[in-house]
């Protein structure tokens, strides 16, 4: 980075790690941290000021916007969150939960560990809900260069329940601080949707009380009404349980606004004679919505353009939470 210092007006991204007993959280946190700055290391956030004085591993990384100081927490204390430690949770803009892939948990615990980031998120967000189920999150396969004890499917099956219980997001990554093989691909997916949260978190809180604010915005792909073409558009749903879509991201008019009160959700395999995108599965990625007193079907796909299947996978997910938190109804759990 060749002298490149974070200035004073530097965003800081609270990225923290917990995890199982003996995950290597502490080599997780130094692989991620590795290009370290010579600034003073800053102090706990606000809500943990009362907390056991801890020092982050800090990295200052290019994201969306300019450069973000990565602050890099580990606060676990003996294979579990204790009171003090929960304040970092609160003022996290990422969640890294780690187990060691020689030796996997029990899926009732990582249950557990989700549970304890969701009880104080909860507090903490009580009027805005919203703010808890985006919450960037990452289920860690720690030291992948060992040999491996687990399979993908048993991770699957908690990522399922995860999502049904708590309506939250878990993403699967494997990394080895070791060989580095997966850590810088980790933290910039990271600083990527940690940005995109405080931004959303930012403007959620500065909100005045009934002002709409949006909850999830990205590109997917939407089946016309009249010659079911499918075409790109920039899609915004927003907290008055209205879904627009647009030509360009940066767009202030919108194509089409859909509201979303008493709206149904409809499986991608609803759609008999909808054929994109092609191959096997194709249905997986795709949603139907039914406005109230609508004769139209709204479907769309979760389509990632670099054919990353995972991408898609996570694209889904995230939108599936953020329109059952909007309230449409018949989600599937």
């Amino acid at each position: 980075e060749g002298g490149h210092f974070p200035s004073m007006a530097t965003p800081a991204l609270n990225l923290v790690i917990i995890g199982e007993p003996l995950s290597g959280r502490t080599e997780l946190a130094n692989a991620l941290g590795q290009r370290e700055f010579g600034f003073r290391p800053p102090q706990p956030p606000a809500e943990a000021a009362t907390a056991a004085p801890l020092e982050p591993v800090t990295r200052l990384v290019g994201g969306p916007g300019g450069d973000f100081k990565v602050q890099i927490w580990d606060t676990s204390q003996k294979g579990r969150l204790d009171s003090t430690s929960e304040a970092f949770v609160k003022s996290a803009h990422g969640i890294l939960i780690t187990f060691d892939t020689a030796r996997p948990p029990e899926p009732a615990s990582l249950l557990r560990w989700v549970r304890t980031v969701q009880e104080p998120l909860q507090r903490k967000y009580e009027k805005t809900p919203a703010l808890v189920q985006a919450l960037p999150m990452y289920l860690v396969a720690n030291k992948s260069d060992q040999p491996r004890a687990w399979e993908p499917a048993f991770c699957d099956g908690v990522i399922e329940d995860i999502a049904g219980k708590f309506r939250m997001r878990l993403d699967l990554r494997s990394v080895s601080p070791q060989s580095r093989d997966g850590i810088d691909d980790l933290l910039a997916e990271a600083v990527d949707r940690m940005a995109a949260y405080r931004v959303q978190q930012q403007a959620v809180l500065a909100a005045p009380p009934g002002q709409a604010v949006v909850l999830e915005s990205g590109w997917m792909i939407k089946r016309g009404a009249i010659f079911k073409n499918w075409k790109r558009r920039f899609f915004r749903l927003s907290s008055d349980r209205t879904l627009a879509y647009y030509d360009t991201a940066e767009g202030l008019s919108a194509l089409k606004s859909i509201s979303l009160e008493n709206a149904k959700y409809l499986d991608g395999g609803s759609c008999p004679d909808c054929t994109w995108p092609p191959g096997p599965g194709n249905a997986s990625h795709r949603f139907g919505l039914h406005p109230a007193g609508s004769s139209r079907v709204f479907y769309i796909v979760c389509f990632d353009e670099s054919l990353d299947v995972r991408m898609n996978d996570a694209k889904m997910v995230r939108w599936v939470s953020a329109l059952r938190s909007a309230g449409v109804r018949n989600i599937p759990s």
